[in-house]
Protein backbone atom coordinates (compact mmCIF):
# COMPACT_ATOMS: atom_id res chain seq x y z
CA UNK A 1 0.00 0.00 0.00
CA UNK A 2 2.65 2.23 0.48
CA UNK A 3 4.29 1.85 -2.68
CA UNK A 4 0.68 2.45 -4.20
CA UNK A 5 0.62 5.43 -2.12
CA UNK A 6 3.64 7.07 -2.89
CA UNK A 7 2.64 6.48 -6.42
CA UNK A 8 -0.36 8.00 -6.78
CA UNK A 9 0.85 11.09 -4.67
CA UNK A 10 3.88 11.54 -6.94
CA UNK A 11 1.67 11.23 -10.25
CA UNK A 12 -0.58 13.86 -8.14
CA UNK A 13 2.16 16.44 -7.52
CA UNK A 14 3.91 15.47 -11.49
CA UNK A 15 0.41 16.54 -12.78
CA UNK A 16 -0.87 19.38 -10.69
CA UNK A 17 -0.17 22.57 -12.30
CA UNK A 18 1.47 24.90 -15.20
CA UNK A 19 4.99 24.87 -13.49
CA UNK A 20 8.15 24.04 -15.02
CA UNK A 21 10.99 22.91 -12.33
CA UNK A 22 13.70 20.35 -11.99
CA UNK A 23 11.72 19.06 -9.10
CA UNK A 24 9.08 18.11 -11.26
CA UNK A 25 11.47 16.60 -13.73
CA UNK A 26 12.70 14.35 -10.35
CA UNK A 27 9.02 13.47 -9.92
CA UNK A 28 8.67 12.07 -13.64
CA UNK A 29 12.01 10.21 -12.59
CA UNK A 30 10.62 9.26 -9.42
CA UNK A 31 6.98 7.88 -10.63
CA UNK A 32 9.01 6.29 -13.15
CA UNK A 33 11.12 4.12 -10.68
CA UNK A 34 8.09 3.29 -7.94
CA UNK A 35 6.31 1.66 -11.36
CA UNK A 36 9.31 -0.13 -11.78
CA UNK A 37 9.03 -0.79 -7.63
CA UNK A 38 5.37 -1.75 -7.99
CA UNK A 39 5.86 -4.38 -11.05
CA UNK A 40 8.31 -6.27 -8.39
CA UNK A 41 6.57 -6.06 -5.58
CA UNK A 42 3.51 -7.48 -7.94
CA UNK A 43 6.07 -10.24 -9.19
CA UNK A 44 6.74 -11.25 -5.71
CA UNK A 45 3.45 -11.40 -5.05
CA UNK A 46 2.26 -13.26 -7.90
CA UNK A 47 5.15 -16.04 -7.09
CA UNK A 48 3.52 -15.93 -3.50
CA UNK A 49 0.55 -16.76 -5.19
CA UNK A 50 1.02 -18.90 -7.74
CA UNK A 51 4.20 -20.95 -6.75
CA UNK A 52 6.53 -19.52 -9.16
CA UNK A 53 6.15 -16.26 -11.66
CA UNK A 54 9.88 -15.63 -13.18
CA UNK A 55 12.83 -17.80 -13.88
CA UNK A 56 15.88 -17.76 -15.03
CA UNK A 57 16.32 -18.82 -18.78
CA UNK A 58 19.96 -20.18 -18.17
CA UNK A 59 19.77 -21.98 -15.39
CA UNK A 60 16.03 -23.07 -14.79
CA UNK A 61 15.77 -25.30 -11.24
CA UNK A 62 19.08 -23.69 -10.33
CA UNK A 63 18.01 -21.38 -7.35
CA UNK A 64 15.32 -19.47 -6.14
CA UNK A 65 14.36 -15.85 -6.95
CA UNK A 66 14.66 -13.17 -4.23
CA UNK A 67 13.46 -9.49 -4.51
CA UNK A 68 16.08 -7.69 -6.57
CA UNK A 69 15.31 -10.23 -9.29
CA UNK A 70 11.99 -8.81 -9.16
CA UNK A 71 13.25 -5.51 -9.31
CA UNK A 72 15.43 -5.97 -12.09
CA UNK A 73 13.15 -7.93 -14.36
CA UNK A 74 10.73 -5.22 -13.39
CA UNK A 75 13.20 -2.47 -14.63
CA UNK A 76 14.72 -4.38 -17.56
CA UNK A 77 10.28 -4.89 -18.80
CA UNK A 78 9.58 -1.25 -18.25
CA UNK A 79 12.08 -0.20 -19.78
CA UNK A 80 11.66 -2.65 -22.71
CA UNK A 81 15.21 -3.66 -22.89
CA UNK A 82 14.29 -7.30 -22.49
CA UNK A 83 17.28 -9.38 -21.96
CA UNK A 84 16.05 -12.67 -22.11
CA UNK A 85 17.55 -14.30 -18.68
CA UNK A 86 14.31 -14.07 -16.91
CA UNK A 87 10.97 -14.98 -18.38
CA UNK A 88 7.81 -15.31 -17.07
CA UNK A 89 6.30 -18.32 -16.19
CA UNK A 90 2.69 -17.80 -15.80
CA UNK A 91 0.03 -16.25 -17.36
CA UNK A 92 -0.96 -13.26 -15.20
CA UNK A 93 3.13 -12.78 -14.98
CA UNK A 94 2.69 -12.24 -19.29
CA UNK A 95 -0.07 -9.74 -18.32
CA UNK A 96 2.09 -7.75 -15.85
CA UNK A 97 5.19 -7.72 -18.22
CA UNK A 98 3.09 -6.85 -20.89
CA UNK A 99 1.12 -3.87 -18.77
CA UNK A 100 4.35 -2.83 -17.78
CA UNK A 101 5.72 -2.46 -20.63
CA UNK A 102 3.35 -0.64 -21.98
CA UNK A 103 3.51 1.93 -19.52
CA UNK A 104 7.15 2.18 -19.90
CA UNK A 105 6.72 3.23 -23.15
CA UNK A 106 3.96 5.77 -23.05
CA UNK A 107 5.09 7.61 -19.42
CA UNK A 108 8.26 8.85 -20.66
CA UNK A 109 6.14 10.53 -24.08
CA UNK A 110 3.67 11.91 -22.32
CA UNK A 111 5.81 13.07 -19.65
CA UNK A 112 8.28 14.20 -22.02
CA UNK A 113 5.37 16.14 -24.12
CA UNK A 114 4.11 17.81 -20.85
CA UNK A 115 7.42 18.62 -19.77
CA UNK A 116 7.91 20.52 -23.54
CA UNK A 117 4.36 21.91 -23.64
CA UNK A 118 4.83 23.53 -20.39
CA UNK A 119 8.54 24.71 -21.05
CA UNK A 120 7.29 26.40 -24.43
CA UNK A 121 4.29 28.25 -22.45
CA UNK A 122 7.02 29.97 -20.39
Amino acid sequence: MNIISFLIINIRLLFRNDSYNLFRVIGAINVYLLIALAGAFSFEIIHIIKGNSIQSSMHPLDKALDYSDYIYYSLVSLTTVGYGDLIPMNTATKMLSVFISAIGMLFPAIVIALLISLKRDK
